[in-house]
């Protein structure tokens, strides 16, 4: 079973530094997945006002009201504190998620409800079932639901808040340029703890070069 929304803004301005305003695309275009997916591109935005706006942009707002239909009135509007509430919503979702990765295989786990809304929808064609969700807000909270507990990770990169989805299990950054933080950081811990020992073994290579080095030249001379 697959998961899609429907998104994207033909417009999206900035009003009032705390709200944003657009229309819907005249034709919206179908999700279905990605990589990175929609999920992990909304909880690792930055909160501030323009990356707001650039997200909303691209995608579109999080929901609309339920008593219109954006297929007649195309318009929209939101404050920068919801999508900022929802944002954090769904971060405390997934952490909550990734975390039953690491509950023993024993414990029961009751199973995860969400309950449908209005507009969502079955869809069955020749490749399969697919659920159309309402809006982004639900397809994001059911797409967290749907992952592998396992998949679902925080970067181990000191100092960074990234979630993103492990396409390899043996994953534990978010990006090259975390991996190579860490590893550059590593070497630095292990040369702080062995200093001593690493300066003084570098010393006798040296004697022991600078050793063989006057013996050659002292055979080459006789």
């Amino acid at each position: 079973m697959k998961f899609s929304v429907r998104v994207g803004a033909e417009s999206a301005e900035l009003q009032d530094e705390d709200r944003i305003v657009g229309k819907w695309a005249m034709s919206l275009r179908v999700w279905v997945g990605g990589a990175p997916t929609i999920t992990e591109r909304f909880l690792n935005s930055p909160s501030d006002a323009e990356s707001i706006l650039r997200f909303t942009r691209q995608f579109g707002p999080l929901s609309y009201p339920l008593e219109k239909d954006p297929s007649k009135d195309r318009s929209f509007e939101f404050r920068l504190d919801d999508w900022r509430r929802e944002q954090k919503r769904l971060t405390a979702w997934w952490d909550m998620f990734a975390g039953l990765a690491s509950t023993p295989n024993a414990t029961v786990i009751a199973p995860t409800v969400i309950e449908v809304i209005p507009r969502d929808q079955f869809q069955i064609d020749r490749t399969g079932l697919t659920f159309l969700c309402a809006n982004l807000k639900h397809y994001m909270s059911l797409e967290i639901a749907a992952l592998p507990a396992e998949r679902l990770r925080r970067c181990l990169g000191i100092g960074c808040p990234r979630r993103f989805f492990a396409r390899d299990l043996r994953e534990k950054y978010c990006s090259d340029r975390c991996s190579a933080t860490e590893r550059r950081r590593a070497k630095l811990r292990y040369w702080d703890k062995n200093k001593q020992e690493l300066l003084a073994e570098r010393k006798q290579r040296r004697l022991r070069k600078s050793s063989r080095r006057r013996k050659k030249n002292g055979t080459s001379q006789t």
